[in-house]
């Protein structure tokens, strides 16, 4: 099972045909197995109550498997589980730096994808 907890200081849901909430000042923590796999936050964040995606808006940092995330946009695809990014992005971890262009992280199999001008800095 899968899913996610938005904690807000504002939420709004929209009077429109594709209803979607808008949150500001947004805590969200991404479930996989009713296990929490990721937490992230962001200053404004617009959810699509019929596909239950995220789209994650201005200083967006976040926490995955002993990595920080930090970026200007992130994406959270509930059907396909994933975190993407196409702006640049900076990974960090206590041994390496990443940063890309466009950062794409697989929550089912914990991996991450990297490219547009990938750089690294790894601490041995």
């Amino acid at each position: 099972r899968k899913g996610f907890r938005l904690k807000a200081d504002t939420m709004k849901l929209t009077n429109s045909d594709d209803e979607k909430l808008l949150c500001k000042n947004v805590t969200c923590t991404i479930l996989s197995q009713n296990q929490e796999v990721a937490h992230v936050t962001a200053k404004k964040t617009l959810m699509d109550t019929r596909t239950k995606d995220l789209f994650l808006k201005g200083k967006v940092t976040g926490d995955f498997n002993e990595l920080n995330l930090k970026g200007r946009n992130f994406n959270y695809s509930h059907a396909k589980h994933t975190i993407d990014t196409i702006d640049k992005a900076l990974i960090t971890h206590p041994s390496f730096t990443i940063e890309s262009n466009k950062t794409k992280l697989q929550l089912r199999s914990k991996t991450i994808e990297f490219s547009g001008q990938v750089e690294s800095n790894f601490t041995l």
